[in-house]
C-alpha cells in the first residue's frame, strides 16, 4: 500500500491517512470520516456517523484541508463482521497462539494503535470476516472485545490512536474470510437478566459499564433519548458524554 499522494496542499501527517482510506475504497469498502486523532465521527463530513459511510471517491476531499482526520471502516454496511480484540493480549506471539487455540481462522487483519505501557503492553487487533451479524461483545479465553457489525465501524488503517498516538497498520493482508459459525458462536447474546448497574444519583454506584456490554447499553439509551424528542445531534452529544464518564474504556 503506497503512502504517496498526488495532492500538494496536504499537511505532512495527512497523506498516510489518506492513502489508507484510498486503499480501503480500492478494496470496495465504504468508509466514514472521523475527527482528528479520534474514534468519533466527524460532524462536518459524516454527520450521520456510520450511516454517512460511502465508497464514493469524493469522500477523500475531507483530507484536502488543514485537518488531519482519521477515518472509519463501516462493518455492517460492508456486510462484514469485524472481530475487534481490545483486551487480554500483550504481543503478536500471544495473538497467534490465541487464534490457534480457539480455532479462529486467518483473515484480513489490522493491528490497532493500542499499545499499553512498557510495563503492561497491549496488542489490539481487528479481524475482518465476510457476512454481517449482530454487534455484540465477546470473551474468548480471557480476550475481550466486540464483534463490530450491524450499526458498527472500526478505525481504519493508518489512522492515529487517540491515546497512544500510534497508527493502525495492516498485520495480515489477504482476502476477507467468511465468518465461520464457530466464531459467530463466541458472541455474547443480549441478556435481560444481567443489566449493567447504572448510577441514577451521584455516589450511588461508581461501577463502570464493561466493554462487552457498552454497545447494548448505548443503543438502549439512544432509544430512550429519541423517545423523549432529542434529535440526532442531541443524542450523539449525550451518548458521547455518557460513554466518556460511565464506560470503562471511555
Amino acid at each position: 500500500m503506497s503512502n504517496q499522494s498526488t495532492s500538494t496542499n496536504l499537511i505532512p501527517d495527512t497523506p498516510s491517512i489518506r492513502a489508507g482510506a484510498t486503499d480501503m475504497l480500492a478494496r470496495g469498502l465504504k468508509i466514514l470520516i472521523l475527527q482528528p486523532k479520534s474514534k468519533n465521527p466527524n460532524p462536518k463530513h459524516s454527520p450521520h456517523a456510520v450511516n454517512s459511510c460511502t465508497n464514493e471517491a469524493k469522500v477523500l476531499l475531507a483530507f484536502n484541508g488543514t485537518e488531519q482526520p482519521n477515518y472509519g471502516v463501516a462493518a455492517g454496511h460492508n456486510n462484514l463482521t469485524i472481530l475487534d480484540a481490545d483486551r487480554g493480549l500483550r504481543n503478536a506471539e500471544e495473538f497467534e497462539s490465541w487464534k490457534k487455540a480457539n480455532d479462529i481462522p486467518e483473515t484480513f487483519t489490522i493491528r490497532t494503535g493500542r499499545r499499553g505501557t512498557p510495563e503492561n503492553p497491549e496488542f489490539g487487533a481487528q479481524m475482518y470476516y465476510r457476512n454481517a451479524t449482530a454487534t455484540c461483545g465477546f470473551d474468548i479465553a480471557g480476550v475481550t472485545g466486540e464483534f463490530k457489525s450491524i450499526g458498527g465501524y472500526v478505525v481504519g488503517v493508518n489512522s492515529v490512536h487517540p491515546i497512544s498516538g500510534e497508527r493502525y497498520e495492516i498485520y495480515k493482508d489477504m482476502d476477507f474470510t467468511p465468518l465461520p459459525d464457530s466464531v459467530r458462536a463466541y458472541g455474547k447474546k443480549p441478556s435481560t437478566s444481567a443489566k449493567p448497574i447504572l448510577a441514577t444519583h451521584p455516589g450511588k454506584s461508581d461501577a463502570l459499564i464493561p466493554t462487552g456490554t457498552r454497545y447494548d447499553t448505548l443503543r438502549s439509551k439512544a432509544g430512550s433519548l429519541r423517545n423523549i424528542g432529542l434529535n440526532t445531534d442531541g443524542i450523539y452529544a449525550a451518548l458521547k458524554n455518557f460513554a466518556a464518564n460511565r464506560c470503562e474504556d471511555g
